[in-house]
């Protein structure tokens, strides 16, 4: 899911946030937890590279994937996800963030976004509003995908929000770029493919569904033509057809 916290902000823009920003950088190897003890209140973490997931156990000890972040995606109590709803109403030693792949993870402070310098407010008033955002698409997409009563429909839904996703990011490309041919949105266009951002085990602990039967439902869509995998990506012919 497109979630990036500088959407609609050039370069200089960005640059210049440096200026106000107390920013950190980490990096993390995978198989690295971090607690939620260790994120300050006002703190926003953005995913340069990699991996990691949103990760609570209920009281069976299940693991249940509440969300994901990938590249651009950003996560603390104030960016958009399920961060605040954990730590008021269940204890923070119940979930915590798992890194799947080795992460570079930049760090910065909400409060100083509040910044009462005219040079940076309309960057800054950017900001805010990209959070605003990503918490309205995060919880849209979470309830449409747990909406759905079939483990099938929870796949298909899941796979047309990451197709949605991808088309409005390769769209932004290609609009960006006077250089491409537009054969080459057409052809997006006429082939629609996906690709899981983490394994079949990590997606049916996102779906909230038994591997097995997941692993089964998406053998019966291949063989009844819906999907196909294509290396490391799944076509979804249903949206071609």
């Amino acid at each position: 899911m497109i979630k990036s916290l500088f959407e609609g902000l050039n370069a200089g823009e960005i640059n210049g946030l440096r200026d106000i920003l107390s920013l950190t950088q980490q990096t993390y190897p995978a198989k690295t937890i971090i607690p939620f003890s260790d994120l300050k209140s006002n703190t926003i973490g953005i995913i340069n590279s990699g991996l990691v997931e949103l990760i609570s156990v209920d009281q069976e000890g299940r693991e249940v994937i509440l969300s994901y972040y990938i590249e651009g995606s950003s996560f603390g109590p104030y960016s958009g996800d399920l961060f605040e709803m954990i730590s008021d109403d269940m204890p923070s030693e119940s979930s915590y963030f798992l890194v799947r792949k080795n992460t570079d993870i930049t760090y910065l402070n909400y409060e100083e976004l509040l910044t009462d310098r005219p040079k940076y407010q309309e960057t800054c008033k950017k900001i805010i509003q990209n959070l605003i955002r990503i918490r309205f698409l995060d919880s849209r997409a979470r309830i449409l995908i747990l909406s759905r009563r079939s483990i099938r429909e929870r796949f298909m839904t899941y796979l047309e929000i990451l197709w949605s996703d991808s088309r409005r990011s390769e769209q932004r490309l290609l609009q960006n770029d006077p250089f491409r041919e537009n054969e080459e949105l057409s052809n997006a266009k006429r082939e629609a493919s996906v690709v899981l951002p983490f394994s079949y085990t990590d997606l049916a602990g996102f779906l909230i569904a038994d591997r097995s039967a997941l692993m089964r439902e998406i053998k019966n869509m291949k063989e009844e033509g819906l999907i196909s995998e294509d290396g490391q990506r799944l076509r979804l012919h249903w949206k071609e057809s």
